[in-house]
């Protein structure tokens, strides 16, 4: 797992984006099977429009965690970048978050 951890305006998001776009197929706008995880549908507009990401490379945090999404998420192809981790934590714990941990797996 990658963890970026730097200012804001540091280019987080530009790397994670450049992330995705290695991941396609010829290049080709919405082949990749990397994902750019956003907070909401705003940010993802503005994330595809910014970045020309295609519609299949961004997509929002409760649409990764709705039922329908789980089948296509559980391919064990697809990969997952979530931006602004901090900040999905936040909202969804109320309660100061003072710090984490991560379980880096075998190989990475």
């Amino acid at each position: 797992m990658q963890v970026i951890n730097e200012p804001r305006s540091a280019g987080k998001t530009t790397r994670a984006v450049e992330w995705v776009k290695q991941g396609r197929k010829n290049g080709a706008k919405d082949s990749s099977n990397r994902i750019l995880v956003v907070m909401n549908e705003s940010e993802k507009r503005r994330i595809m429009e910014v970045y020309d990401l295609g519609y299949r490379e961004v997509e929002t945090w409760r649409t990764i965690t709705r039922v329908y999404c789980r089948p296509a998420m559980s391919r064990t192809d697809i990969e997952v970048f979530v931006d602004n981790a901090d900040q999905l934590l936040q909202a969804i714990c109320p309660a100061p978050i003072m710090g984490i941990s991560t379980t880096m797996e075998s190989g990475s």
